[in-house]
Formats: C-alpha cells, structure tokens, sequence
C-alpha cells in the first residue's frame, strides 16, 4: 500500500511540474523545443573616454567608476586615466546596454563628475550566451573646486 502511494505521488509531483514547465534537459523531445544550455549570458564591452580640465589640458590620475546604470552602488570597474588623461575599460561581463561614468578627483581639487551612456552594439553576438560587442565613449571636462 505505502509503495503505491509513494508511486502515485511520484507521478503527480511529475505531472503538475511538468504543468509548470520544468523538464530534464537530457529529454529528447519531439519536433524540436527548448534546447537546454548551461552557462552565463556575456557581452564584450570597450568603454573609453578622456578626462580634461577647464583649460582642456588633461587630467591624470583621477579615479573612474563604471556601474551598471541606475544604480549608485556597486562598481562594474575601477580606473585611473593615464598621463594624457586617458581611459578605457576593454572586458568581458553580464550584457547590459546602458552604464553610469563617474569621475572622482582623489585630490580634490576638481567637482567629481558622472555621466550616464548608452552603449552602441558594434558586433552581433553567436546566438546563444555570447551577446556581441557593445561600445561608448564618455569625455569629462572637469572644473576646479571653489
């Protein structure tokens, strides 16, 4: 009697999880449907910029925060502009479309400044998890702290 019932509720949990759409991903199905994947959606981004002052001579050293945008917590990616006031983010990561550029003077003596840029699909992805290319530029011109 108990190994009937345990059989009975065997199929009925199958059935009502079938209902809710999960299946076993080994499962052969007939004309086609889901074909079951494991992994992490990911897109390739290239995000550059230059970081002048109000004199349009550029600004070295100062810190870069990359964020997903909309949020004011968290950082996708942290840089430092180069001699010339330079820099670029080139990296592999969770597709997005739109991110937030923060410029912080670690000196302070310029405002810290932030921008928000969509990014433009440059390359078409497979397909599958890999999303394609997404690109964007955002420029800052700085000005001194009163």
């Amino acid at each position: 009697m108990t190994k009937r019932l345990y059989k009975t509720f065997n199929y009925l949990l199958s059935a009502i999880l079938g209902m809710l759409g999960f299946q076993s991903c080994d499962e052969v199905i007939p004309g086609g449907g889901m074909e079951c994947m494991y992994g992490t959606p990911s897109a390739h981004f290239v995000v550059g910029g230059k970081v002048v002052d109000e004199d349009n001579k550029p600004v070295a050293d100062e810190n870069i925060l990359i964020r997903p945008a909309g949020m004011n917590y968290g950082v996708r990616k942290q840089l430092t502009t180069d001699a010339d006031g330079n820099y670029k983010w080139d990296e592999t990561g969770f597709p997005m479309n739109k991110l937030k550029v923060v410029v912080i003077d670690p000196d302070s003596i310029y405002e810290n400044d932030s921008t928000e840029i969509t990014l433009k699909q440059t390359e078409k992805g497979d397909g599958d998890w890999y999303d394609g290319k997404y690109e964007g530029k955002a420029d800052f011109k700085l000005k001194k702290r009163k």
